[in-house]
Parts: structure tokens; C-alpha cells; sequence
């Protein structure tokens, strides 16, 4: 992108691609925070009437004196499931304290030790130790959702590399699994809510991961091929 200024017989170019990707990503943050108030609303104007059907089945449960076990389990299982979306749309209260980032995700892989070992994964952790401020049971589920997926992305066993540099002042610790990858046109969509190509997945993993970085002020991208593996790079 170029900004081109005429005058007379002197033309002047001043490249500002720096500032168009800026631009285009405080626009896109804004669309993304449009979508969650949109998401916010819809999630409380559905829970008033899953309340309501909720109080007129234990209504008819008494007057009927006969149980709906399925009816009842399917409108906690969304009431439940509506509950938990609203509590993610919440603002985070961030707690920081300052610590040693290597030895803070030695720690957070010891946790899932057992996991890593029956799935055959060896994990290399280097790089700096350098101190960062973040809110540690925040940045904990970071680390263990960004590392399990690099787990069930290798089912038949692999590695996952960890790496935590400095580049251009900023502190940075990449994630890199070696498993099935991503598809191209999925890349785009990973850290939407309720997007899951996995069985089973709600889909609100990274979605999670995105808005508990980005509230620390922080950025994460990632990089992927399909068949290849997959990196995240969090950049503090």
C-alpha cells in the first residue's frame, strides 16, 4: 500500500503497509467485539425462555406426578450449555503476577505428564527464561488447551516443540506439533466461536485461548499445513 502525494513536478510514495495491516486488524477487532454483544444478546434472549420452560415442566411434573427424564436432560444440557457461553462472554478480571515464563510452562506441562506419555508424545521445551506479567490461571488454560490440541492432532504418537525467543522486543513462544494440520480454508475460521472440525469439539477452545490473550493485551497467530503440522506463536 502506498500513500502518493503529487506537487508540481515532485511525486512522493510513502509505503504504509504497516499501518493498513494495523488498520485492518483494529477493524476486524471491532467487528469480532460487534459479534459478541450481538452473540451476548441472543445468548440472555434465549435463556428467559429456557427458564420459563423449565419452571412449566416442574409444574406439570407435579400436577402430572409422571417423570420426562430425556425432556429434562435435554433442556439442562442447554441451559447449561447456554450458561457456560454467556460466562465466556464475560470480561476477564485479570489477576497478573510476575513470573519466570519457562518455568511457568515446565509447570503447566508436568500437569498433563501422564496425558503426554500414553499418547506417545515427547515435548522439548527451550529457549529463554525471561519474566513476564499475565494472570497465571488464565494464561495455565492457554498453554494446556494450545498443548492438548497439539496432542489429538497426532493420534498415532509425534512431538511437540516449544520455543520461547525475543524478537524485535517482544517476548514470543511458538507451539509447534507435527500432526495432521489444518485445511487452508479453515485457517481463518479457528478461532471463531462454535467452529470445531473435531468430533465432539464445542468448538469454544481457542476461541477462549483468543480472548484470554488478547485481553492481556497480547496477539497469537498461527501457521499450519495440512499434513505438515500445525504452530501457534503467542506474542507477548
Amino acid at each position: 500500500y502506498y500513500f502518493v502525494q503529487r506537487s508540481n513536478n515532485l511525486v512522493i510514495f510513502l509505503k504504509i503497509n504497516e499501518f493498513m495491516e494495523l488498520f485492518k486488524e483494529r477493524e476486524k477487532k471491532k467487528e469480532e467485539e460487534g459479534i459478541l454483544r450481538i452473540l451476548s444478546s441472543f445468548a440472555h434472549e434465549i435463556k428467559n425462555p429456557l427458564n420459563s420452560l423449565k419452571l412449566i415442566s416442574y409444574r406439570l411434573k407435579d400436577k402430572m406426578k409422571e417423570d420426562y427424564p430425556e425432556f429434562e436432560k435435554v433442556l439442562n444440557s442447554l441451559t447449561n450449555s447456554v450458561e457456560e457461553f454467556m460466562n465466556l462472554l464475560k470480561p476477564f478480571y485479570l489477576k497478573k503476577e510476575r513470573v519466570k515464563i519457562r518455568d511457568f510452562i515446565e509447570g503447566v506441562i508436568e500437569k498433563i505428564g501422564g496425558e503426554l506419555k500414553e499418547n506417545k508424545i515427547e515435548l522439548e521445551i527451550k529457549g529463554v527464561n525471561k519474566e513476564v506479567y499475565f494472570d497465571l490461571n488464565q494464561m495455565e488454560k492457554v498453554f494446556l488447551n494450545l498443548i492438548k490440541n497439539a496432542i489429538e492432532a497426532q493420534p498415532e504418537g509425534g512431538r511437540i516443540d516449544i520455543e520461547i525467543f525475543e524478537e524485535k522486543g517482544r517476548l514470543m513462544v511458538r507451539i509447534r506439533d507435527y500432526g495432521i494440520g489444518i485445511k487452508r480454508e479453515n485457517l481463518d475460521r479457528i478461532f471463531e466461536p462454535y467452529f470445531t472440525t473435531k468430533r465432539g469439539g464445542t468448538g469454544l477452545g481457542l476461541f477462549t485461548v483468543k480472548r484470554i490473550i488478547e485481553s492481556h493485551g497480547f496477539e497469537i497467530s498461527v501457521n499450519s499445513e495440512e499434513g505438515k503440522g500445525t504452530e501457534f506463536i503467542i506474542k507477548t
